[in-house]
């Protein structure tokens, strides 16, 4: 009984294309350029670690140069830090802050509209900066993302929006959308951000910037500076590939059982 042929091939190409791969990943490397601000002002130029996954990193490393010597500093060690990305340069902010850390899980939530907090020591992600300055951050207890107002006087206020059930059956669940009354505050001194925009206004990055730089180009203050982590996407990188290919033949049963042909050779582009 003839069996099928069972060719064999070793394809130098897909291995060549590979290792193009990782070594032009490689090449890219976590070390971005960037600086950080000592408590006392002081800016440093360096290397900073960061991968662009890193949306709350707990602590920053930095080395002042290729090969240098490296060392960790945690949100209370720093004033902030600055990376420096191929598309766009993100900042980091060290704040403190109380931080409402009510669970947003359905199996977890409560029945008190009542937010209840924690005080953090954290590195937040700058979104607008401005006469008021619009910051990000995910809290290391209940993974929430948080959006904070820092004034001008330094002063740091976490937008809240907590999720809560309406009764004991934990059937029906709301939101007490403080958030929404803290902005109406803040923001009371500039007539462009109305009582219709605030209600109307989404706990996401996008309504929390667009009304930040609404009150930031309120009147003579300065417009704000957007500075959203848009991580970059992935790149398909197009080109000319050559290399070797080998291809081998075995012939098993039928009249060709056991014979083997010569293999052959060539370069595939």
């Amino acid at each position: 009984m003839r069996q099928p042929y069972k060719p064999r091939s070793f394809h130098y190409v897909l291995l060549f294309c590979i290792l193009s791969f990782h070594n032009y990943a490689h090449a890219q490397g976590r070390w971005k350029n960037g600086y950080i601000v000592s408590k006392s002002g002081d800016t440093s130029f360096g290397k900073i670690a960061f991968v662009e996954r890193s949306r709350s990193p707990k602590t920053v490393t930095f080395k002042k140069e290729r090969g240098g010597a490296k060392k960790k500093y945690n949100p209370s060690d720093i004033r902030a830090f600055k990376v420096k990305l191929s598309y766009q340069d993100v900042f980091f902010t060290s704040l403190s802050a109380d931080l409402d850390i009510s669970s947003t899980d359905l199996t977890l939530m409560n029945t008190s509209s009542e937010p209840t907090y924690q005080k953090f020591d954290f590195f937040a992600q700058l979104l607008v900066k401005g006469t008021s300055s619009l910051y990000t951050y995910k809290d290391t207890v209940v993974s929430k993302k948080h959006f904070l107002i820092v004034s001008s006087d330094g002063n740091v206020t976490d937008l809240v929006n907590k999720h809560y059930y309406l009764d004991d059956n934990r059937i029906t669940a709301t939101y007490n959308e403080e958030f929404k009354k803290q902005l109406s505050r803040f923001y009371a001194d500039c007539p462009a951000v109305n009582a219709e925009k605030i209600n109307h206004l989404t706990y996401t990055a996008s309504g929390m910037m667009n009304l930040a730089n609404l009150y930031n180009s309120c009147g003579h203050m300065n417009a704000g500076t957007d500075y959203y982590f848009k991580q970059e996407r992935t790149k398909v990188i197009i080109g000319n590939v050559l290399g070797p290919n080998m291809v081998t033949m075995n012939v098993s049963g039928g009249t060709y059982n056991g014979i083997s042909f010569a293999p052959s050779y060539s370069f595939d582009a």
